[in-house]
């Protein structure tokens, strides 16, 4: 606890479940984000445990903020008040996606900014065949070239953000009434100790 950063130790001690803060310029995306066994929880729930049908920005359960994992993904409803991730897909336009490339996700312990590498649609694979598996483990270079090569044909538009062995993502995902089971998807890698944007 005594390594938290300051701008969170009172909001951490009213909800332990805090691992984080996200934040998107352009978009309403400012919540802070909670992580629980229970990934149903904050479905419906605020930050304080009180039914909400707005839910709360949820990190996989299976990641780890904290080392961090190589792929933190993180989701939200799509709200039509825009709330939570109601107006994340503004990045399905390239202008958009262009225009605010930045996306901040700042751990308890660390401020991390990314570039969006990627924005797509796809569905549920669990409910039905041939969706992007984008929860999967990349920590190996096979799986991270399969998944990078399975990215770039979903891709709605081209970033020209590199991605190579060793960098971290940050995958964000809500739903979307493109397709049954939709999701709609946005990658971003975290910057690289010589990129300051």
């Amino acid at each position: 606890e005594s390594r938290i950063l300051p701008e969170y130790k009172a909001l951490y001690e009213e909800n332990r479940d805090l691992v984080g803060w996200l934040k998107i310029d352009g978009t309403w995306v400012d919540y802070p984000v909670l992580q629980r066994a229970d990934e149903e929880y904050y479905l419906t729930r605020d930050f304080y445990g009180n039914n909400n049908a707005n839910g709360q920005i949820i990190l996989d359960a299976q990641c780890d903020p904290y080392t961090p994992d190589v792929n933190l993904v993180i989701s939200g409803h799509d709200m039509k008040s825009g709330k939570m991730f109601g107006t994340l897909q503004r990045y399905a336009s390239e202008r958009f996606g262009k225009q605010h490339p930045i996306i901040e996700f700042y751990t308890l312990f660390r401020h991390g900014r990314y570039r969006l590498i990627a924005a797509f649609e796809t569905w549920d694979y669990l409910t039905r065949d041939g969706g992007f598996r984008y929860n999967v483990d990349i920590r190996y270079r096979l799986e991270l070239k399969h998944y990078l090569e399975q990215l770039d044909q979903i891709k709605l538009y081209d970033t020209g953000v590199p991605v190579e062995f060793g960098d971290r993502l940050i995958t964000l995902s809500t739903c979307s009434n493109e397709t049954d089971d939709g999701r709609f998807v946005i990658v971003a890698r975290l910057l690289r100790e010589d990129e300051t944007s």
